[in-house]
């Protein structure tokens, strides 16, 4: 299972009676739970903090039932409308797009204005469609869809801490690396299915993908 926002090693994945899998103990990744601001109050309904210091996802309850995610709410509405605005330059619509999101996110003494256009705004909405919609699987698709956008490209790399165990506990071993989308492809596209391959005779193939090692 793979998400940007995650990271190991408070994986726990179950299969209910319906086929739904649930997954308890997601380690939220430092990197993400640090990019929201202090007042936001989407903090406390997305995540827990263990009492040595790990931040797990939380925004389902304890028991996230992950089929439930694929909906569309209203919030992603705000944000599309903010996304497409603001790559067609129209910068002053897509700031209140956004913001009439934002400001259900914050206390009105708490929320602050986006002054950020052209680029930097473009930016500014995606990191804010990340934040809301975290957990939802969206973010894999979407870090694909900024790769290759013509007017506003964006790439990123991506770790994951690799942790191992011994008689006195949980350490660090290393981190897995993903690298970005144009420097490995093949990695970024899901793989066609075994059975398609062969119905096909052969004819379509996927990329070899390359081993990832610790570092």
């Amino acid at each position: 299972l793979y998400c940007p926002s995650f990271q190991g090693p408070y994986l726990n994945l179950r299969m209910n009676h319906s086929g739904f899998v649930f997954g308890d103990n997601f380690q939220v990744s430092q990197e993400f739970r640090s990019s929201y601001d202090a007042n936001d109050l989407r903090i406390a309904a997305f995540f827990q903090q263990t009492g040595n210091g790990d931040v797990l996802a939380r925004k389902g309850g304890n028991s996230m039932n992950i089929m439930e995610s694929y909906i569309i709410r209203i919030p992603e509405l705000h944000l599309i409308k903010a996304e497409a605005l603001a790559v067609l330059s129209r910068d002053e619509e897509a700031v209140l797009a956004v913001q009439e999101l934002r400001k259900k996110r914050f206390k009105p003494e708490h929320l602050s204005p986006v002054t950020e256009t052209g680029a930097a705004l473009v930016h500014f909405i995606r990191e804010e469609r990340r934040k809301e919609l975290c957990f939802e699987w969206h973010r894999w698709f979407d870090l694909r869809r900024y790769a290759v956008n013509a007017r506003f490209p964006f790439e990123k790399a991506i770790r994951h801490t690799a942790f191992g165990y011994n008689s006195t506990g949980r350490y660090v071993q290393g981190y897995y690396e993903l690298k970005p989308y144009s420097q490995d492809k093949a990695t970024w596209v899901l793989p066609i299915p075994k059975s398609e391959i062969e119905f096909n005779q052969g004819a379509i193939k996927n990329e070899v993908r390359p081993e990832r090692p610790i570092i």
